[in-house]
């Protein structure tokens, strides 16, 4: 996993999942959880229809589709669905994130390995996604 990207690098919270994901404040980074992108839409402009970052869903609708679905888009969603190794592998991330607010310390070292295990997996189902993603658009 690319250090820049981990999220154990992360400092900043994404806004639909509501978890620390991002790297730097809306400057377009997609949330590895819900794949939101961080275009500054927040609290104020959340029921307002998203623009072109985040294919018009609203901040409201995508955090409604989240704790659905882990995923910002609605089911079906032009083939961004996430396979049931990306669904468990996002699971294990959100336990691993929950568990470090609530555990000693000294346990923190395996809930990162545990969510740099889950992120290496949601990578190697992504990449394939995103090739079939790309021949389709061509």
């Amino acid at each position: 996993m690319d250090p820049l990207t981990s999220l154990c690098t992360a400092t900043e919270k994404c806004f639909c999942c509501g978890y620390t994901t991002l790297h730097k404040p809306t400057c377009g980074e997609i949330c590895l959880l819900c794949d939101w992108e961080d275009s500054g839409m927040d609290e104020p402009t959340a029921e307002r229809l998203g623009g072109f970052a985040n294919h018009g869903i609203s901040l409201a609708e995508a955090r409604a589709n989240y704790k659905s679905h882990f995923k910002m888009y609605p089911r079906g969603y032009r083939h961004f669905d996430d396979s049931p190794a990306e669904i468990a592998a996002k699971q294990e991330i959100v336990a691993a994130l929950q568990a470090l607010k609530e555990r000693r310390e000294s346990e923190h070292e395996a809930l990162w390995a545990t969510i740099e295990r889950a992120e290496a997996l949601l990578d190697a189902e992504f990449s394939p996604k995103f090739k079939r993603r790309e021949v389709r658009n061509e």
